[in-house]
């Protein structure tokens, strides 16, 4: 996990032990069981990240085959028109 924090949290002694049983059931840990309930709290409040797209049979061969062979003839044309026209972007 990139650039992690360590946070210190105070639980009561009851909310400790159900912890620890939440843990022990879900054969986890402590933290993972935290950071389960915060990212479901984190989805709730700001949307979940994860996005789905759904394609037809024809759109999906084109990205399968984008993807093995690249862009065709005119697009590469056009990018290097678009290139050439805004040579001082970078």
């Amino acid at each position: 996990m990139p650039h992690s924090q360590t946070i210190t949290i105070r639980l009561p002694e009851e909310e400790a032990r159900k912890l620890t049983f939440l843990a022990t059931q879900r054969r986890t840990t402590r933290t993972a069981v935290i950071r389960s309930a915060l990212k479901a709290l984190f989805d709730e409040t700001f949307g979940s990240v994860t996005t789905s797209v759904s394609l037809n049979d024809a759109a999906w061969q084109a990205l399968a085959d984008y993807r093995e062979y690249g862009p065709d003839e005119e697009t590469k044309r056009k990018r290097q028109r678009f290139l050439e026209k805004h040579r001082g972007w970078k």
